[in-house]
């Protein structure tokens, strides 16, 4: 792993014809919560098949980048979708494809911490976050378990966490792995009482 402050560059998407292609985009290591690439369409459709979304659903996507998972999850279910992202560059192109899809509606996608967001109407929350992230929001996803919020989280586990259900694909080449938190007894007694 680099230290803090190597600058990495890279391509953000790769679909060219579907409009999240995003020009090569500069990350420096230790300056986010999450990675710097966006769930691939494939992934994207995984996660809301383990979502099981009904149209009374209200999805989270903290550090949802161009708004993706938010967009797929309105068009597919009809449900409401609630992004937060950091970067402005990527703000503007969810709003764009969120207005071009005529789903200003359902989906709101606002520029902001993540760790601040309240997440109190969630029933799914969607993570692609670094662990050191989901380490900083452990007290909010005991609280989103508490309530009977489904979790997915892309890539990483949660410490102190047990999936209820893993999901370990290769998909085109690609490794994809969720793991989904779905009630109290996927936290470990420990982290029950320190909550």
């Amino acid at each position: 792993m680099a230290g803090e402050g190597t600058v990495y560059t890279t391509s953000a998407g790769q679909m060219e014809d579907d409009g999240w292609s995003l020009p090569g985009a500069l990350w420096i290591e230790g300056d986010s919560l999450a990675p710097p690439c966006g769930s691939e369409p494939y992934v994207v459709q995984r996660i809301l098949a383990v979502a099981a979304l009904q149209p009374t659903d209200v999805v989270f996507d903290l550090g949802c980048g161009d708004g993706r998972v938010c967009i797929a999850a309105a068009e597919a279910a009809g449900c409401a979708a609630v992004g937060v992202e950091l970067e402005d560059e990527l703000v503007t192109k969810a709003h764009l494809q969120i207005e071009a899809k005529g789903l200003g509606e359902l989906v709101q996608i606002t520029q902001g911490d993540l760790l601040e967001l309240d997440l109190s109407r969630a029933t799914v929350l969607v993570i692609y976050l670094l662990p050191e992230a989901m380490e900083l929001l452990k007290p909010k996803l005991v609280d989103c378990l508490r309530r009977g919020v489904r979790i997915i989280s892309q890539q990483w586990s949660i410490k102190g966490f047990e999936p209820s259900q893993c999901i370990h694909e290769f998909v085109d080449g690609f490794n994809v792995l969720l793991n989904v938190y779905d009630g109290m007894g996927c936290i470990k007694e420990q982290q029950q009482v320190h909550a």
